[in-house]
């Protein structure tokens, strides 16, 4: 079931993010750290209503923010929509014991009916161009990769999907 994260959710959300940068880590995929994402930007994007999340016998086991933020990096890119009519994905976390079992794609999916609900005609998103896992699901969903952006931690493959 997906639904949207309430305050009492904060906890497992950012306990998913601490283990997801444990596992990224131990891959040498240095994408996340004590910078980013924080408890802080988590319980913003919970109290803001932006994220969603996937839940699994009762537990939170993944969750993703959607919003219109993007960073500004993304201005030096040639998109196929406007800002104004683009969803951004953020952050989309999946318990580590739990990817492979589809969770990314349902929550994905769950963007894409959002920003058809809304009248959202695209959806945006960057990637760490080291991590191929992420990569491919995007890729496999049907996201054209638009160009790379320099962010903090380096070469991000941005990404969009005309819905």
């Amino acid at each position: 079931m997906i639904k949207i994260l309430r305050e009492p959710d904060i906890p497992g959300a950012y306990s998913i993010v601490q283990r997801v940068i444990q596992y990224l880590n131990k891959q040498n995929i240095n994408q996340w750290d004590q910078v980013y994402p924080t408890l802080e930007i988590i319980k913003c994007d919970i109290l803001s209503e932006n994220a969603f999340g996937y839940f699994l016998d009762g537990q939170l086991s993944g969750f993703v923010v959607i919003n219109n933020e993007f960073p500004v990096e993304y201005n030096s890119l040639t998109w196929m929509e406007t800002p104004e009519n683009s969803l951004v994905v953020h952050r989309l976390s999946i318990a580590p014991d739990l990817q492979g079992m589809g969770i990314g794609k349902k929550l994905m999916g769950h963007a894409q009916n959002f920003a058809l609900e809304n009248g959202y005609k695209s959806i945006r998103l960057d990637a760490f161009a080291e991590n191929p896992a992420a990569l491919r699901l995007y890729e496999s969903l049907g996201y054209m990769k638009i160009g790379t952006v320099g962010l903090r931690k380096g070469e991000f493959n941005c990404y969009e999907k005309l819905i």
